[in-house]
């Protein structure tokens, strides 16, 4: 009946040879995933598109025999579900061929054929290779290969689910060679900021600042994200543009770590919009009003419509290129956009006295909860974990353990960051930055902090 409606191609061999219109390439090993990514481009620039494929799956919803995650297992197959990236070099002579990639490869993993180049992930799990991109970032005129895999635990394995991407900066030569990223140099890792971020699940590449190089989307879906008032919108998600430069990206000892990045690494930060909507879980690129400027399609998948009143509508959000011609930003120190916290005067003292009278306040801990990620979560972590150079862990604190009426009081005063007992060098403003809170308001948000030392 199909065959009504025009021809009918059967992709399985005939004795084991495809057809003419046919070519079939083979993963190397048992339980790889091989083609879990496939991306089109011409890395090498002699005209000819090449095939980057990975074995590398994360994708719970993949319905792969049940499993949420699998592939290529490094060099020689000694670093399990490390992730393996194949570049097969695009030819004229590649039709109706087989192509076993177990056979282009040595036993330890080096291609014994110079139509192969393989990039394997730096550790086991890593699953590298989840996401694949291409584009110039150092202006040499050869592209460049970045891979990224949303489950790596970022910078020393610290960060569960953080995230990370590898840039594999383009060369004459790379053809017939392996790429570990295991060795020192290899390639330049980007680590997402924070645990769950899902860094490096979406990228792009695109001379957003017609520099003449290419710049970097790097999506990061998951992410708190914390607005220039410092309140925090969990899983918000956060888009992450890092500006390509001459002769490479700039690091810090050969990484770029996204919590602390390099002083003159230029980024911008484009938060999603409410809690829980995931931006920049899916991107597209282009010139969508006609100016000339590349525009960002970024999605917010969970968005929940006018006014959030239509839960898990979704939500796209285009933003316009021309924002970016002129680009002058530097970063600073902080992960995300942040505006000083208003001081707190010179009444502060170490030890505060109570302000308030709490006779007939009740408290409301889903209201504490409510407020807690809203306006804490960026700072101390969703669940009081702290997060590195921002905020202090709540679980255990000493203040925490003070009675309410003390701990309320020196809340409401804030502290200065040169203050003698300051952990983080970081100024905690006056009432947590949120002045309009109520005493009842505020009380439930101390009484739910005190319930995550449970």
């Amino acid at each position: 009946m199909l065959a009504t409606h025009g021809p009918v191609l059967d992709l399985r061999p005939v004795e084991n040879a495809p057809p003419e219109a046919l070519t079939r390439i083979i993963g190397p090993d048992f339980d790889d995933l091989f083609g879990s990514t496939v991306f089109g481009h011409d890395l090498d620039g002699d005209g000819l598109e090449d095939i980057l494929a990975a074995a590398a799956l994360w994708r719970g919803s993949a319905g792969v025999g049940g499993l949420a995650q699998g592939g290529g297992d490094g060099p020689g197959n000694t670093r399990y579900n490390a992730g393996d990236t194949f570049v097969i070099y695009g030819s004229d002579n590649l039709r109706g061929r087989i192509i076993d990639l177990q056979a282009w490869l040595m036993p330890d993993g080096t291609p014994a054929d110079e139509r192969l180049t393989v990039v394997y992930g730096a550790e086991g799990a890593d699953v590298m290779g989840e996401e694949i991109i291409v584009g110039d970032l150092n202006g040499d005129g050869l592209n460049d290969l970045i891979v990224g895999s949303l489950a790596a635990p970022s910078r020393n394995n610290a960060r569960i689910d953080g995230g990370e991407a590898w840039v594999v900066y383009g060369r004459e030569d790379l053809r017939g060679r392996m790429v570990d990223l295991a060795v020192p140099g290899a390639g330049v890792p980007i680590y997402a900021s924070h645990p769950d971020s899902k860094g490096g699940d979406t990228m792009l590449v695109v001379d957003m600042d017609q520099d003449g190089i290419g710049d970097l989307l790097y999506g990061t879906p998951n992410a708190d994200a914390v607005d220039q008032a410092r309140y925090a919108r969990p899983n918000a998600g956060v888009l992450v543009i890092i500006y390509g430069a001459a002769g490479g990206l700039p690091t810090t000892e050969g990484i770029i770590d996204l919590l602390e990045p390099p002083a003159d690494l230029r980024l911008d930060y484009w938060l999603g919009a409410d809690q829980y909507d995931m931006s920049a879980y899916g991107m597209a690129v282009g010139d969508i009003d006609g100016d000339g400027f590349e525009d960002i399609a970024l999605n917010g998948m969970n968005g929940d419509g006018p006014g959030n009143g239509r839960t898990d509508a979704g939500e796209i959000y285009i933003v316009s290129g021309r924002h970016f011609r002129d680009h002058t930003q530097q970063v600073t120190a902080a992960p995300l956009p942040l505006i000083p916290p208003p001081q707190v005067t010179a009444t502060t003292s170490a030890s505060p006295t109570p302000l308030v009278n709490l006779s007939g306040i009740e408290v409301d801990l889903d209201l504490g909860r409510t407020l807690y990620n809203e306006s804490c979560a960026g700072c101390h972590g969703l669940n009081g974990e702290g997060l590195h150079g921002i905020g202090v862990m709540l679980i255990g604190s000493e203040y925490l353990a003070l009675p309410l009426p003390d701990v309320l009081a020196f809340v409401r005063q804030g502290r200065t960051a040169d203050h003698p007992d300051s952990r983080m060098g970081r100024a905690m403003p006056a009432s947590g930055g949120r002045p309009e809170l109520s005493d009842a308001e505020m009380l439930s948000i101390l009484s739910y902090m005190q319930t995550l030392d449970d």
